[in-house]
């Protein structure tokens, strides 16, 4: 009987000690940090809660904000620019997650992503990110381009899978240290017989490989923008929303879809003669055609501020509206309205 005692108080005693000692392992997985050994572990344990978390795309944006802090934690070591690296790719991740979801629950999760760009922007504001000042550049321009968007809660998905596609251009032994998305490494694995896209491969992308844009057997993350696969010879001119002017059928002829801009001179000033009208291209032209132009004078009433130019010498210095019309320069007819002093 003692011996059996014994015998189970041993068991009990290794039992303590096993729990005790896998909770002491995961808390220092939990408070690794990148380029520690134990880091894998918890980027592991990370994995698993958004596989489990019925709220995956809340649940990377959380892990990106455990990106971050680990961040702050590095700043000023040797493994600064790792942590940028991971940060970054849990940024993405984030990105590409939102941007996969219905617009009402997209909505109610952008306000998050502003708090955590809005937060990274005051770490570089700090100015204690110095180990590559290119690289801290760069990533600095991504935020500005995820913030100057962030706050649209109906931004459209593509837009945000742009920002996710956006590289730092990362050293390469950076690089190899990280797995996809700060989760397992991928395996390349055949489509799955009748797959269909969640946007259609028409016209001339029915007839790409899919190792063409899907690299190395990767599908998730892949970008959808057109940029991403084709070089912009308008050097940003036009911004990235080549659908403006190009189909799938044809790459040529293109024709701008002018709905829903405005500022007509951002893209047109080049085309402008020397001492033009400085206003807006629509006040005379229209999008059909360039030619014939006609002004448009509505709203107009300093006549002078364009037409000083034409005035013969000691010519009436009033405005021209007091003798022209805007159908006819001549014949002009003097109005006295209004006027005593002949």
């Amino acid at each position: 009987m003692r011996l059996l005692l014994l015998g189970l108080s041993a068991l009990l005693i290794l039992l303590v000690t096993s729990v005790g000692g896998v909770a002491a392992a995961n808390a220092v997985a939990e408070n690794s940090l990148p380029g520690d050994a134990w880091f894998t572990v918890r980027q592991m344990s990370e994995s698993f809660r958004i596989t489990l978390s019925p709220n995956k795309s809340e649940m990377r944006v959380a892990i990106a904000q455990y990106r971050l802090r680990d961040l702050t934690a590095r700043v000023g070591t040797s493994h600064e620019i790792l942590a940028l690296a991971y940060f970054d790719a849990a940024l993405n991740a984030a990105l590409l997650s939102l941007a996969d979801l219905p617009a009402d629950a997209r909505a109610k999760l952008m306000p998050s992503l502003t708090t955590l760009v809005n937060s990274a922007q005051a770490l570089l504001a700090q100015g204690a990110l110095t180990s590559d000042p290119a690289l801290v550049a760069r990533f600095g321009d991504k935020l500005d381009q995820i913030r100057a968007i962030s706050e649209d809660a109906w931004i459209a998905p593509d837009d945000l899978r742009a920002l996710a596609a956006i590289s730092l251009e990362l050293p390469a032994a950076v690089v190899a240290q990280l797995p996809s998305a700060g989760e397992f490494a991928p395996r390349a694995i055949p489509l799955p017989g009748g797959f269909q896209h969640s946007f259609p491969l028409d016209g001339k992308h029915a007839n790409v490989a899919c190792e063409q844009c899907h690299v190395e057997g990767k599908y998730a993350g892949t970008p959808r923008a057109c940029a991403a696969c084709h070089a912009d010879q308008h050097k940003n001119a036009f911004g990235q929303q080549c659908e403006r002017c190009h189909t799938t059928v044809a790459f040529k002829p293109a024709k701008m879809n002018h709905t829903g801009l405005t500022d007509c001179a951002s893209c047109h000033t080049n085309k402008k003669p020397a001492n033009h009208f400085a206003g807006q291209c629509s006040q005379c032209h229209t999008t059909t055609v360039w030619k014939p132009a006609k002004m448009n004078h509505a709203g107009l009433t300093d006549c002078a501020s364009c037409h000083s130019n034409k005035k013969p010498a000691n010519h009436f210095a009033g405005q021209c509206s007091q003798c022209h019309t805007t159908t006819a320069w001549k014949p002009a007819k003097m109005n006295h309205a209004g006027l005593t002093d002949c």
